[in-house]
C-alpha cells in the first residue's frame, strides 16, 4: 500500500503545470487564463459521470469538518472555519434537492477526538441548524482521521447493500493524531465498500492521497474560495454505482398527508415520533404524514419508520431521484471555428459567441450529412426552445408539438413523395405562392430558389425534387439550410442537373443565318469554347449540354437583368453572412453578387469590389473606386424613375359605381405619390413594398384624400420616423373618416418606434379597426412601456373595437393593464384585443 504509482503530484495532475501555460492579455491580467484553466477542470470532472455510468438514488454520506486549530487560519474569509461552514449550509441544501431520498450525518474532529454534531438523517433543518451553532465552536488541538473515519464505519457499515456509502473528510491541519495504525482502518474501509473522499485546505498530504486511491474517492486542493465551492459540489450528484452490485427489492412507503386546522373540532393533536430522539422537535401538532403499514405520525419526508422500519417517501422525492440511474451522455465539445452547423442555440436562440460550442452526440450522430432523414424523423418544432422564448406563458409547449408533428406526419403521407416535373421551373414555384398566406420568416423568393413550391395544403411547401415536406419556417435559418439538413442527398440541393430552370436563365433566341458561323461552330468543342464568357446566373443550364445540342454562345446578352434592383437584391441569396456589408445597401449602390466570396460587380461599369470592411459606404466606395463612370447618375435616374419590373409593376384596379364613387388602389411602386394626387376621391389605399422610399411625400399625399376609410401598408418600408410621421399627420387631423388602419409585417419597425408611435397617435374618431401585426424581432417580449403607451394610445381611440397584434408578446401583467383601461372604454363591451405568436407556430389568443 505504501507503493505509490508513478504520477505528477496533485496540482500537476490536476491543472497541467498551470505556470507554464499562463498567458497575459492585453492589460497584462491573468484572470483570463485562470478562469480558462478552472473551467477545463470543471468541464474534465463532469464528463466523469458520463451516460454509460449508472449512478445511486440512494445515499448515506457523513461529511467530517476538521475543527483544529488551523481552521483560525484566515487564509479564506474571514476564516477557514466560517467559510467552510457557510458552504456546508449550501452543500447540504443542494445535497438533498439533488437526492431527496438520501441521508446525510456531520462529524467533527478536534483534540484527537471525534463527535457527531447529527446522525444520519434526511432532515436538511437539522443539518442547517448544527453548522449555523459551530460558529461559535472553538477550534483547537489536532484532528484525528483514524477516529472520525471509525465512528463514521461504526454506522455506515450497517446500511442496506443496495444504497451507497460515503465520507466526505473536509482537511484542514497537515497532520493527523491517530491511537492506532490508520493503513489497517483503510483495509477496513475499503472492505465495507466505504468511498472517502478529501478536499484538502492547505496543502497535499500523503495519508489523505492513500486514502482516496485505496477506496475509490477523489482528493483535491482547493486554490481559493470559489474552487473550494466547486469542489463541495461536486459531491452533490451521487458517485458511480458499483458494476457487480445486484438489483434489489426496496420495500417504501407513501404516506397519507392529513392537513388539519384548529378550527376543525374533528381534528385530535398527536405526537410525532420525531420526538423520541429529538426533543426540540414540535410537540402536539395536527395533522402529519401517517406510515401506511403502523399509521405511526411523522411531520416530514423523508424518513424511516421507527416502528416498522418502512422507507417513507413521497412520489416526487422519488421521481427526482431516478434520473440518476439514466444519466445523459457528456456534450461534446467543438470549437467554434470548426463548427459546420447553425450559430444560434437550440435552447436560448442566442447567437454563439463563446470560443467551444456544446454539441449532443446522439443528435450529432442523426444529423449526419450523409444520413437521410425519413418522413417520420422529420421534427420541426423544437419545444424547449419555444419555452425559452416565452418563459412566462402557462402552455405546454411539449404537447403542443408533438400533436403539431403527428398533424404534420399525416399530411406528408397524403402528398404525393416523388419528383414533380410541372414545378421544375422556378418561375412556377413563385407562382404557387400567390395563395400563400402564412406569417412566413423565409421571402417566397428564397422559398423559390431553394427547390419549394406551395402545396396549397394549409402552410406547407414542398422540394420538386425530393419531394421533402415543411410546415414551419425557422428564423435563423434560410431554406436552402433546412432543405440540407432534412435532405442532404437531394440532388438538387448537391447542385446536379435535375432539370431545375432557374429565374434568371439566358434564355436562346433564333439569330440571323451566317455561314461564317455556320462554319466556325460546326464542331462541339468550338461550340463549348464559346460558352467561357457563360454568366454565372445562368448556370442552371449546362454549356455542355447546349454545346452537345447544337448552341453555340454570341457573348452577347439580350438585356441587362441587374439594371432591376430587386434582381439584383435576389443575387445575394447565397451572400456570406460574416460579411460587413448588408446585401440590400450594396443592390441599392448597384451592386450584384458574383458568387466568389464578397466579391461583387457594378451592372453598369462592371466594376467590381471586395474584401468590404465594417462600417464601409457602398455607395460612397462605388463613387471612389470608379470616379469615371456615370453610375451613380443611372442610379439616381433610376431611382426617380423605377423602370417598370416584375418586382416593381404597379397594379391599379378602378371601380366607378353610379350610387357613389369609390376609388381602390393597390400599388407596388414610388409612383404612387403621382397616382394619388391625380385620384383625390380614393376611399381605400393598399401599398405592398418591399423597398424603401421617401415614405413623408406618400404620407402627405394620402392626408390629402379626404374620404379615406382603409389604409393598408405592408411589406418592410417602413421605419421608425415614418411611422411617427404617420400619427403626427393623424394629429393634425389628416385621417377623420379613417375606419381601417394596416401596418403589419413592417420588420424594419424597432421597439423604439412603435412606442414613439403609440404616444403620439390621436385624433382618429372614426378608426375601428387597428392591426400592427409585426413578424420576428429582436425582442419577443413587449416593453412595460411600450405596453403602457399602446393601452394610454386605445384610449385615445373612442371608436376602436378591434385590435390585432400578431407577433406581439403579452403576459399576465399587460392584459391585465388593458382589461383596466377596457372598462373605462366607450366601446368596451366589444373591443376585442387579438394577438398571436409567429414563431414558429402557435395558437390564437383573444380578449
Amino acid at each position: 500500500m505504501d507503493d505509490e504509482p508513478e504520477r505528477t503530484k496533485r496540482w500537476e495532475g490536476g491543472y497541467e503545470r498551470t505556470w507554464e501555460i499562463l498567458k497575459e492579455d492585453e492589460s497584462g491580467s491573468l484572470k483570463a487564463t485562470v478562469e480558462d484553466i478552472l473551467f477545463k477542470a470543471k468541464r474534465k470532472r463532469l464528463c466523469e459521470h458520463h451516460g454509460q455510468v449508472r449512478l445511486g438514488m440512494m445515499r448515506h454520506l457523513y461529511v467530517v469538518v476538521d475543527g483544529s486549530r488551523t481552521m483560525e487560519d484566515q487564509d479564506l474569509k474571514p476564516n477557514r472555519l466560517t467559510c467552510t461552514l457557510k458552504l456546508l449550509e449550501y452543500f447540504v441544501e443542494e445535497y438533498f434537492d439533488q437526492n431527496p431520498i438520501s441521508q446525510i450525518g456531520l462529524i467533527v474532529t478536534k483534540s484527537k477526538r471525534a463527535e457527531k454534531m447529527t446522525e444520519l438523517s434526511g432532515n436538511s433543518k437539522k443539518h442547517v441548524t448544527a453548522l449555523k451553532k459551530a460558529v461559535d465552536m472553538n477550534c483547537t488541538g489536532e484532528p484525528s482521521l483514524y477516529n472520525s473515519l471509525n465512528l463514521a464505519m461504526q454506522t455506515l457499515k450497517h446500511m442496506p447493500g443496495h444504497t451507497s456509502r460515503e465520507v466526505l473528510v473536509v482537511f484542514s491541519s497537515l497532520t493527523t493524531c491517530d491511537p492506532a495504525n490508520i493503513y489497517d482502518l483503510i483495509k477496513c474501509l475499503k472492505a465495507v465498500k466505504i468511498r472517502v473522499s478529501v478536499i484538502g485546505l492547505s496543502a497535499e498530504v500523503r495519508v489523505c492521497t492513500v486514502l482516496a486511491r485505496e477506496t475509490g474517492g477523489t482528493y483535491h486542493v482547493i486554490l481559493d474560495e470559489s474552487h473550494y465551492k466547486e469542489l463541495l459540489m461536486h459531491h452533490v450528484s451521487p458517485p458511480p454505482a458499483s458494476s457487480s452490485s445486484e438489483c434489489s427489492l426496496i420495500r417504501m412507503g407513501f404516506p397519507q398527508h392529513t392537513i388539519a386546522s384548529a378550527a376543525d373540532q374533528e381534528a385530535k393533536p398527536s405526537f410525532s415520533m420525531a420526538q423520541l430522539e429529538n426533543s426540540s422537535e414540535p410537540g402536539l401538532t395536527l395533522g402529519g404524514y401517517f406510515c401506511p403499514q403502523c399509521r405511526a405520525k411523522y411531520c416530514e419526508l423523508p424518513v424511516e419508520c421507527k416502528v416498522c422500519g418502512l422507507t417513507l417517501v413521497s412520489a416526487p422525492h422519488l421521481a427526482r431521484s431516478y434520473h440518476h440511474l439514466f444519466p445523459l451522455d457528456a456534450f461534446q465539445e467543438v470549437p467554434l471555428e470548426e463548427y459546420q452547423g447553425e450559430r444560434y442555440c437550440q435552447g436560448c436562440q442566442g447567437e454563439m459567441k463563446d470560443q467551444n460550442v456544446y454539441i449532443c452526440k446522439k443528435m450529432s450522430a442523426k444529423e449526419d450529412p450523409t444520413v437521410e432523414t425519413s418522413d417520420n424523423e422529420i421534427h420541426e418544432l423544437n419545444p424547449s426552445a419555444m419555452q425559452a422564448l416565452f418563459p412566462h406563458a402557462a402552455f405546454d409547449f411539449h404537447k403542443f408539438a408533438k400533436d403539431m408533428e403527428a398533424e404534420f406526419q399525416e399530411f406528408r403521407e397524403q402528398l404525393q413523395n416523388s419528383y414533380n416535373p410541372t414545378m421544375r421551373n422556378e418561375h412556377n414555384r413563385l407562382k404557387s405562392f400567390l395563395s400563400y398566406t402564412s406569417h412566413s420568416s423565409w421571402s417566397l423568393t428564397e422559398m423559390a430558389a431553394a427547390g419549394f413550391y406551395h402545396t396549397l395544403v394549409k402552410s406547407s411547401v414542398q422540394c420538386f425534387c425530393c419531394g421533402l415536406v415543411l410546415f414551419t419556417t425557422k428564423v435563423r435559418c434560410t431554406p436552402y439550410e433546412q432543405h440540407k439538413k432534412f435532405r442532404p442527398t437531394c440532388e438538387f440541393v448537391l447542385g446536379k442537373e435535375v432539370g431545375n430552370i432557374s429565374k434568371y436563365d439566358i434564355r436562346v433566341q433564333k439569330l440571323e443565318k451566317s455561314a461564317e458561323h455556320a462554319y466556325r461552330y460546326s464542331g462541339e468543342d468550338a461550340r463549348l469554347q464559346s460558352f467561357d464568357g457563360w454568366p454565372f446566373y445562368a448556370r442552371g443550364t449546362k454549356p455542355n449540354l447546349l454545346a452537345r445540342a447544337g448552341f453555340f454562345f454570341t457573348g452577347d446578352l439580350i438585356l441587362n437583368i441587374f439594371e432591376d434592383e430587386g434582381v439584383r437584391l435576389d443575387s445575394f441569396k447565397t451572400w456570406p453572412a460574416e460579411a460587413h456589408v448588408e446585401a440590400t445597401a450594396l443592390a441599392k449602390a448597384g451592386f450584384f453578387y458574383t458568387g466568389e466570396g464578397d466579391k461583387v460587380q457594378c451592372f453598369n461599369c462592371a466594376g467590381c469590389l471586395k474584401e468590404w470592411e465594417k462600417g464601409e459606404d457602398p455607395m460612397k466606395e462605388h463613387a471612389k473606386w470608379f470616379p469615371d463612370s456615370n453610375c451613380l447618375e443611372v442610379l439616381g435616374k433610376s431611382l426617380e424613375e423605377q423602370p417598370e419590373s416584375p418586382s416593381t409593376l404597379p397594379s391599379v384596379q378602378q371601380t366607378q359605381c353610379k350610387a357613389h364613387l369609390e376609388e381602390k388602389a393597390t400599388l407596388c411602386s414610388v409612383g404612387a405619390v403621382e397616382f394619388i394626387k391625380s385620384f383625390q376621391d380614393l376611399s381605400v389605399f393598399h401599398l405592398d413594398c418591399s423597398s424603401y422610399f421617401d415614405s413623408e411625400s406618400l404620407l402627405t399625399a394620402i392626408s390629402s384624400c379626404k374620404k379615406l376609410t382603409e389604409i393598408k401598408l405592408t411589406g418592410s418600408f417602413l421605419r421608425d420616423q415614418d411611422l411617427l410621421s404617420l400619427a403626427k399627420v393623424a394629429n393634425r387631423g389628416g385621417f377623420q373618416k379613417l375606419e381601417n388602419l394596416y401596418l403589419s409585417v413592417n420588420h424594419d419597425v424597432t421597439e423604439t418606434g412603435w412606442r414613439n408611435f403609440f404616444r403620439t397617435l390621436n385624433n382618429m374618431p372614426a378608426l375601428k379597426e387597428l392591426n400592427i401585426s409585426r413578424m420576428f424581432t429582436h425582442q419577443i417580449k413587449a416593453s412595460a412601456s411600450t405596453v403602457t403607451a399602446f393601452v394610454q394610445c386605445v384610449s385615445r381611440l373612442p371608436g376602436l373595437v378591434t385590435i390585432v397584434m400578431f407577433g406581439w408578446l403579452l403576459d399576465a401583467e399587460d392584459l391585465k393593464m388593458f382589461d383596466i383601461m377596457k372598462e373605462q372604454h366607450p366601446q368596451s363591451r366589444s373591443l376585442k384585443l387579438s394577438w398571436q405568436w409567429v414563431l414558429p407556430l402557435s395558437p390564437n389568443f383573444q380578449d
